[in-house]
C-alpha cells in the first residue's frame, strides 16, 4: 500500500471530496452483509432438511455449525465496513469545516472593535450590538 493511498484514506482533502457522492463503503458493506446472510440461509435450509432425521443429522449439523459461524463473521465484517464508511464521511465533514472556517472569520478592523448597528451582509441585513440579546420565549 502506498503512502499516498494511506494518507488519502486517513485524511482526505476537503477540496477533492464531494458530500453528494454515495459512499462506496456503504454499498460494499451492505453487499458483504448480504453475502453473509445468504451463507446463513444455506446453513438454515440444511438444518431444516435434516431436522427430522434424528441420529443421521450429526454430519450435517457438524458442517452447518461452521457455516453459521462463518456467516456471522461475514455479517459483522459487513457492518464494520459500513461503520468505517461513516467514519470516513465524518472525516470529510471535519476537513470541509476546517477549510471553511477561515473564510467565515470576520476581518478585524483597524481599531480591533466589531462594528455596531445595522449592517448589510451577504446573507441579508443584520444588526449587531455589544450587549447580549434577551432569551426568546418558546411556546
Amino acid at each position: 500500500m502506498s503512502t499516498n493511498a494511506l494518507r488519502t484514506t486517513l485524511r482526505p482533502a476537503a477540496g477533492r471530496t464531494d458530500y453528494r457522492e454515495p459512499s462506496l463503503y456503504r454499498i460494499a458493506g451492505v453487499a458483504i452483509a448480504l453475502v453473509g446472510l445468504m451463507v446463513a440461509a444455506v446453513a438454515l435450509i440444511a438444518n431444516l432438511v435434516v431436522a427430522d432425521e434424528g441420529a443421521g443429522a450429526a454430519d450435517t449439523l457438524a458442517w452447518t455449525f461452521g457455516v453459521q459461524s462463518t456467516a456471522l463473521a461475514v455479517i459483522m465484517i459487513g457492518i464494520a465496513v459500513v461503520l468505517i464508511g461513516i467514519l470516513i464521511r465524518l472525516w470529510h465533514r471535519v476537513e470541509s469545516i476546517k477549510a471553511a472556517l477561515p473564510t467565515l472569520k470576520p476581518q478585524a478592523e483597524a481599531e480591533g472593535a466589531a462594528p455596531e448597528g445595522e449592517m448589510e451582509t451577504p446573507f441579508g441585513p443584520a444588526e449587531t450590538s455589544a450587549t447580549t440579546p434577551e432569551p426568546l420565549a418558546i411556546g
